[in-house]
């Protein structure tokens, strides 16, 4: 994911920047009514941990227990109620062995839903630009899951019509969002180092696929550079 960060830093922003690209951080944010209202699926995401006696596509858990009814669901998943949205995380030690209260689960405002260290720094310096970058939170996987989106509104207010897509994960936040953008008739693009996943290799190279014939458009941050003119 490293490198998708680094093709954003050095590539994407700066062409973003001096073509006068409107750039949007785009990032979990709950609210206590989001809490109330998030379904279960969307729960899912954080909850459980895939367990199965077979080792499908690589996310099987080898030490999860079928005969431990209290951990092991028939579905084949075990929950983990420590990542449930909303749950307080408590105080974390950092690689650095500095310690900092990470906050509750993807709630707003909170260390654990902020921007990485370089990446924040760039939001910083972006809200002092000719077009400074607006920061909006969703409350899906999709920031367009709905027309009450935040994300939804501001593009519709602002008559922004064609999208470029970086960040994490690929097949996830990204890809839903990309989709979603992609069915209400934005022009998507995605810049494909840009974009990262700790999923295996082959969940990233679908999306590329499909972006590349029916998704929209597929790209990368050094070639939106080099159409910036960008002096490398």
């Amino acid at each position: 994911m490293y490198e998708a960060q680094d093709a954003i830093l050095h590539y994407a922003i700066p062409a973003a920047r001096k073509l006068g690209l409107q750039i949007i951080w785009l990032n979990w944010g709950l609210t206590e009514d989001d809490l109330a209202t998030m379904p279960p699926a969307e729960v899912r995401v954080f909850a459980f941990d895939v367990n199965t006696e077979k080792v499908d596509y690589g996310l099987g858990d080898r030490h999860g227990d079928p005969n431990d009814p209290a951990n092991f669901l028939k579905c084949g998943e075990r929950p983990n109620l420590t990542k449930l949205p909303g749950t307080d995380l408590g105080e974390i030690v950092l690689e650095d062995g500095s310690r900092v209260n990470a906050g509750r689960v993807m709630m707003r405002g909170t260390w654990n839903t902020a921007l990485h260290g370089p990446l924040a720094g760039a939001y910083e310096e972006g809200k002092k630009a000719a077009r400074p970058d607006v920061w909006i939170h969703k409350n899906r996987n999709s920031g367009l899951w709905n027309d009450k989106s935040a994300l939804g509104e501001y593009l519709r207010e602002k008559g922004i019509r064609t999208l470029l897509f970086s960040g994490v994960n690929t097949d996830q936040c990204v890809g839903s969002t990309l989709q979603d953008a992609h069915a209400q008739g934005f022009d998507t693009i995605m810049l494909k180092d840009g974009c990262g996943t700790d999923s295996l290799l082959y969940a990233k190279a679908t999306y590329e696929l499909n972006c590349a014939r029916c998704w929209g458009f597929l790209t990368s941050c050094k070639a939106l550079a080099k159409a910036a003119k960008l002096d490398y």
